[in-house]
């Protein structure tokens, strides 16, 4: 099977998307009839994760770039909550893409960001991976769903929600195949547990940032938090800091190593993951839960279909600080059900939540797919 994986933001973002493109990735080269080419924007600034894939020595597997916004110098709005940047790079970038998915067959296309497969030619498969849920409708949007011939959302949330706003998807081939997660490389370590609770993720306002430091200033003090990310938010997080006279108590850690994150994961007491709009399936909540951490996040968005109430983590009410104040203070206070969950979440991650199960059914899926 030929496929190319078609993402201009890989070479020069980190996010959960771009962290799992390149595990897919790695994951798809151990499977010998795979002959993979990872498409992506030229960029003077390369990513971790992309830097990364360069290093990889495998004879299936190839890189192609393309200009991108980065090499044009497009001044446009690049967060994560205005997306106007990446649809102009669909634009700029698969043009370029395009003609050479003509010159050379593919068997299939893979996408990530849904105006990217408006780019893909008729005659290689393409496939769509839904990462999260749009808050609205649009016409490019609906336009952009015409394309694909098979779907793959990281939850059933993320399918409803796609449907939801797009009905004619529901007679579409949509299949949920769940994130991987590496069990050894995250996984439980003894080491003193000096963080209470510990924050992973982009800074931008779904996250629930805000709403956690409000729930952490209900707490009281003595209440050690590290927040681990950047985004555009940023500078606004530090506001609210100072505001609530929280800088004694609060950090934020940008620029982090995969090693260093493994290790604030095991000095974490609790895991917080206040998102409230708009997620597919955390991975941060996932390597956090691999690492034995125990886990709050809200009752919404994809979070349930992993956390289940009191077993495999605590669930608060979305928005609502006071509820997650309560909900962190529960495992803060009471040792045996703080391990007691951590323990569940990490033997479910192992169970059901591995790489190679994962990518068993996403390898599985992309020949079914190939063979229509």
């Amino acid at each position: 099977m030929k496929i190319a994986i078609h993402n201009a933001q890989f070479s020069y973002h980190v996010g959960g998307t771009e962290r799992l493109i390149f595990d897919q990735c790695r994951a798809l080269l151990c499977y010998p009839d795979i002959k993979l080419t990872v498409v992506s924007a030229k960029t003077r600034s390369k990513s971790l994760f992309f830097r990364k894939i360069e290093r990889i020595k495998n004879k299936n597997l190839k890189i192609k770039t393309f200009d991108g916004a980065e090499s044009l110098k497009i001044k446009c709005p690049y967060t994560s909550n205005n997306p106007a940047k990446w649809h102009m790079e669909s634009f700029i970038f698969g043009s370029e893409a395009y003609n050479y998915y003509k010159k050379n067959k593919f068997d299939a296309v893979i996408t990530h960001f849904a105006t990217d497969s408006l780019f893909i030619p008729p005659n290689p498969k393409n496939i769509l991976h839904l990462h999260g849920t749009p808050l609205e409708a649009s016409e490019l949007g609906g336009l952009s769903m015409l394309r694909p011939d098979a779907f793959v959302s990281v939850s059933q949330n993320v399918k409803d929600g796609w449907i939801k706003l797009y009905p004619d998807l529901k007679n579409k081939n949509i299949k949920v195949v769940y994130p991987n997660i590496d069990h050894n490389k995250f996984r439980p370590k003894s080491t003193n547990k000096d963080i209470d609770i510990l924050f992973v993720g982009r800074f931008i306002l779904i996250k629930g940032i805000h709403d956690l430091l409000m729930a952490v200033s209900l707490l009281g003090k003595d209440i050690r938090v590290v927040l681990v990310g950047d985004g555009p938010e940023k500078e606004n997080i530090r506001k609210t800091i100072e505001k609530m006279r929280l800088g004694a108590y609060v950090q934020i850690r940008s620029n982090v190593s995969d090693k260093e994150l493994a290790a604030f994961y095991h000095r974490a007491k609790v895991a917080a993951f206040p998102s409230f709009a708009k997620e597919g399936m955390v991975l941060a909540m996932l390597e956090a839960a691999s690492s034995g951490c125990a886990i709050v996040t809200s009752n919404a968005c994809s979070m349930p279909e992993f956390v289940k109430d009191f077993k495999t983590g605590l669930l608060a009410e979305p928005r609502n600080p006071k509820d997650l104040a309560k909900k962190i203070r529960m495992l803060l206070d009471d040792t045996p059900l703080r391990e007691a969950v951590g323990k569940n979440a990490r033997d479910e991650i192992v169970m059901n939540w591995k790489t190679k199960k994962r990518m068993q059914e996403l390898y599985q899926f992309y020949k079914e797919v190939m063979k229509r």
